[in-house]
């Protein structure tokens, strides 16, 4: 018996779009996202090294999140990356991103 993955087949990680004054497009991201899962990505992972995690705040992370879970509904998955270097910062970014959906 083969069980189904957990957070589907195709997970694509998305780039973090900015502005050209160097702000987070969540208007971009959103577009972005849809068009990523319109495209037959089963999920998307965000705020990883592909998603300029190192460069982007606490607040635009938890941002992000939210808008491309706003744009692309509660089907496709939405991986945020949470890591570093201090455990109870990642503890708090998860529980920011749990929040953000």
């Amino acid at each position: 018996m083969t069980t189904a993955p957990p957070f589907g087949r195709a997970l694509c990680a998305m780039i973090t779009p900015f502005t050209p004054a160097g702000a987070l497009d969540l208007d971009a991201a959103g577009a972005l996202a849809v068009r990523l899962v319109a495209e037959g990505c089963d999920g998307l992972v965000l705020n990883g090294t592909t998603g300029e995690s190192p460069t982007t705040t606490d607040a635009e992370k938890t941002a992000l999140v939210r808008a491309v879970r706003e744009a692309v509904g509660p089907g496709p998955s939405v991986l945020a990356g949470v890591g570093s270097a201090d455990t109870a910062h990642t503890a708090g970014l998860a529980r920011a991103a749990e929040e953000a959906g």
